[in-house]
């Protein structure tokens, strides 16, 4: 199986004895803890439940820096790059354009990503296992700054509302003489407002979501078995199960990628000893085009644009190539300790539409790169299951992953992940 990322029932079965002797075939490698060349006997079930949480506010530049996940709106100064509104003022005034600003503004946020996710394998043959992952995914941005420095503008008391092509009736003013024309400083309120009233954008502050993610299909097959060389193919399907994020929701995060997609891997184990495993997974992730309302923005960092510019457009996101290397020692029976590298590669996506807007700025910075390490460690009782010490077949893993370096926007998470999994016979 595949977890996903932004992916068990304890049963009893009475015939579970029937059963020993095909999970002793599992006994003779350190457990995989993930991805592996290793498939399921036939006739046997394993079901998984899988509580995880990813923290994170930060992503990764372009130049490979870190930087703050609200970058695009931290420390922005609130021009007619951000409120097209302003350039009219700036005619009205004769003014160079850029010259007036709402303000400066300071936005932090800190994003968190829960999920429980389910999956079930079954093992059709001794070489072919089919498998199922559900995820339910909890969503949550939070808001701990959002505050701005004045700008040279101020409330224009006459109206509240932004008029269009009628500079009149601009909810905002230029004080060209403090002495006889005092207008109040905008206050990060009036902003809001604006966003909200104005621009048609979903109260900014705190974002919570929750719901279904997208749904993983898959099937892996050994192919080769060779003394200590063991390796399988892998495919699957992900099906758009998952909601997006919302265009009007600044700080939304999505669910789900909103297409389908099917996925290839070639997985290697080479066991040089009873007690170590080590495995090479490459993956390659083909996602389908699709159609999705986006807002059109001026430009990749320009995340704020008006309602007008709000349209349905066709989307084919980039594919993406996987690397992963691991490495899993037992020195003990029941538990394993294990190290993963993992190497992610996203192409750039491809957005077009009917309008004629700025669709590059929603193309622009999306081939991102992430390097992550993991380090985990399993309990297993399949080795007391077949000496006879209990009846219960189950296996723990707790991992934590961490993001090391990247570019182009990919995030830099902390995830933490419990991974229990049960047997069983099913006849």
């Amino acid at each position: 199986m595949h977890w996903p990322v932004p992916a068990a029932l304890r049963l009893r079965n009475s015939g579970l004895a029937v059963a020993l002797a095909a999970l002793g075939v599992l006994l003779s490698a350190p457990p995989a803890a993930a991805d592996s060349a290793e498939t399921l006997p036939g006739g046997v079930f394993r079901l998984h439940v899988r509580p995880m949480v990813a923290a994170f506010n930060e992503r990764w530049s372009s130049d490979g820096e870190r930087e703050q996940l609200t970058h695009d709106l931290d420390d922005v100064e609130l021009d007619n790059q951000v409120f097209t509104d302003l350039g009219q003022l700036e005619r009205v005034y004769g003014m160079s354009d850029g010259s007036l600003s709402v303000g400066r503004s300071h936005i932090r946020s800190d994003a968190m990503i829960q999920a429980i996710v389910f999956a079930a394998e079954y093992g059709v043959t001794d070489r072919l296992t089919v498998g199922l992952i559900v995820p339910y995914v909890r969503a949550v941005n939070s808001l701990g700054t959002l505050s701005m420095d004045p700008g040279d503008i101020g409330r224009n008391p006459g109206d509240g509302k932004i008029k269009e092509d009628d500079a009149a009736y601009l909810p905002l003013d230029h004080d060209k003489d403090p002495s006889t024309k005092p207008l109040d400083p905008l206050e990060v309120k009036d902003v809001k407002r604006i966003l909200e009233e104005d621009y048609g954008y979903a109260p900014l502050d705190s974002f919570k979501t929750h719901g279904l993610g997208d749904l993983e299909l898959g099937a892996k097959y050994r192919v080769v078995e060779l003394g200590p060389w063991h390796t399988s193919l892998q495919a699957g399907v992900r099906a758009p199960t998952g909601d997006i994020s919302d265009p009007d929701n600044i700080l939304a995060i999505g669910l789900g990628a909103g297409c389908w997609a099917a996925g290839f891997g070639w997985q290697n184990d080479l066991l040089p000893h009873r007690d170590v495993r080590l495995n090479l997974t490459l993956r390659y992730n083909l996602q389908l085009p699709d159609k999705q309302v986006r807002r059109v923005q001026m430009a990749a960092d320009l995340p704020i644009t008006s309602e007008d510019n709000k349209e349905e457009v066709w989307r084919d996101l980039g594919d993406s190539f996987e690397v992963e290397a691991a490495a899993a020692w037992r020195p003990l029976p029941w538990l394993t300790p294990y190290l993963r590298y993992k190497y992610f590669d996203k192409q750039r996506d491809e957005i077009r539409g009917n309008r004629g807007l700025g669709y590059e700025s929603l193309m622009d910075l999306t081939d991102g790169k992430n390097h992550l390490l993991e380090a985990g460690i399993t309990f297993s009782t399949l080795s007391w299951l077949q000496a006879g010490k209990t009846q219960v077949p189950f296996e723990a893993t707790l991992a934590y992953e961490q993001s090391i370096a990247g570019r182009n926007r990919a995030i830099v998470t902390h995830t933490v992940a419990l991974d229990m999994a049960t047997y069983f016979k099913a006849f």
